[in-house]
């Protein structure tokens, strides 16, 4: 049987709601995902050449087979380390990598260079530089009590290097400078023979290859 005219129209007025629906949804979603595909265009196209796009991914990839493996490996250690600082309790202060920025900085300002310009040079922001620095202090402090350097040493070192010390000076203040010299210098190899320890004694699995 036929459906009466009311029937129909009802019919029909709930048809047109459905699609009604239908079409804002998709006018919607073409909205939003256009919206996304501006906004959001850098996370896919890294560069227009002549209306040509060079897509994110193939920077990534480059960038990958020119310095996965360094980058890779500072990961690895920079885990290592940060690992090891936690088991030891070792903790870094926000006053410990302020001082050490201020000394950068000090640094840079007397060879007539500011922080901010390196940093921009670097491609580094100052958490980069922050967290660098608190990298470099735990590792600094898990190597501290290894760092010994006795007023032998020095005298030692004085002689094997037959060094004389200027007329007219504190001697005891630039046999401390030779002292700190020569700590820096130990601690610098007693934190990258620490690094192979801790990357000998751990469980590595590569699942890329550089």
């Amino acid at each position: 049987m036929f459906e009466s005219s009311g029937e129909y129209s009802e019919n029909k007025s709930i048809f047109s709601k459905l699609i009604t629906k239908k079409y804002i949804g998709i006018v919607a979603f073409i909205a939003v995902f256009g919206a996304l595909g501006y906004y959001g265009k850098g996370l896919v196209v890294a560069a227009l050449v002549n209306g040509s796009p060079i897509s994110r991914w193939s920077v990534l990839k480059e960038s990958e087979k020119q310095t996965g493996k360094k980058v890779l490996d500072f990961l690895i250690v920079k885990q290592l380390i940060e690992h090891e600082a936690r088991v030891k309790g070792v903790t870094i202060t926000d006053e410990e990598i302020n001082g050490e920025v201020k000394k950068i900085e000090a640094g840079l300002v007397s060879q007539g260079q500011t922080l901010a310009a390196i940093l921009k040079a670097q491609n580094m922001s100052e958490k980069d530089l922050h967290d660098q620095l608190a990298l470099q202090k735990e590792l600094e402090k898990l190597v501290a009590d290894k760092v010994t350097v006795t007023d032998a040493d020095v005298e030692d070192y004085i002689k094997k290097n037959k060094i004389t010390l200027p007329a007219g000076v504190d001697q005891n203040a630039e046999k401390g400078k030779i002292k700190e010299s020569l700590a820096n210098g130990k601690r610098s190899q007693d934190m990258q023979h620490f690094v192979e320890q801790l990357r000998a004694g751990a469980s590595i699995k590569y699942f890329v290859q550089y």
